[in-house]
């Protein structure tokens, strides 16, 4: 029974702690660093290919 009050001052102290940390931190405006998700998803990028390695070509590299 013991653990069961102190389960639930450890809950009820975290909401509270919890509702705190939300009264003290403002919202920050959104910020033009990024652009929004329409933008990003309509704008189209040229990748270019890349370069065709033979497997013995890879392995000469990467070691």
């Amino acid at each position: 029974m013991a653990a069961t009050v102190t389960t639930s001052a450890w809950a009820l102290d975290s909401e509270e702690h919890e509702e705190e940390l939300k009264q003290e931190t403002p919202t920050a405006p959104p910020t033009s660093d990024f652009p929004d998700l329409m933008t990003a998803a309509a704008t189209t990028t040229k990748k270019n290919k890349g370069q065709t390695l033979s497997l013995g070509e890879f392995v000469k590299l990467t070691f």
